[in-house]
């Protein structure tokens, strides 16, 4: 085994004690501030690709969102037209519904 294997090795287990320690929940960031911490001196990088070639990878959890309780107070206009949408002349419809809700037709922009 050449000394740089042996290294990683001994790298790999501290990681996998902060791992457990952490709840595994420290990405490779920490993880190397950790090792920093304890005076082990490494690389970032050399930390992500152990714990890449060894499938340990952060737990992320999810932050709890409060969803709002729906309240329906929208006021949902009458069936003025009964799904009846077959008329005999044009513009019928729109003069009754202009006629009835006092509103004005909508008119077409160009």
């Amino acid at each position: 085994i050449s000394s740089r294997e042996s290294a990683n090795k001994e790298l790999l287990e501290a990681i996998q004690k902060i791992y457990q320690v952490s709840k595994c929940r420290y990405g490779a960031p920490k993880i190397h501030a950790e090792l920093k911490a304890l005076g082990k001196s490494c690389n970032l990088k050399t930390v992500q690709s152990i714990m890449q070639k060894n499938d340990i990878r952060a737990i992320l959890k999810r932050k709890f969102k409060i969803k709002k309780q729906q309240t329906d107070n929208r006021a949902v206009a009458p069936n003025i037209l009964d799904q009846n949408f077959i008329v005999d002349q044009p513009n019928k419809v729109w003069d009754y519904l202009h006629q009835n809700q006092g509103g004005t037709p909508p008119t077409i922009l160009q």
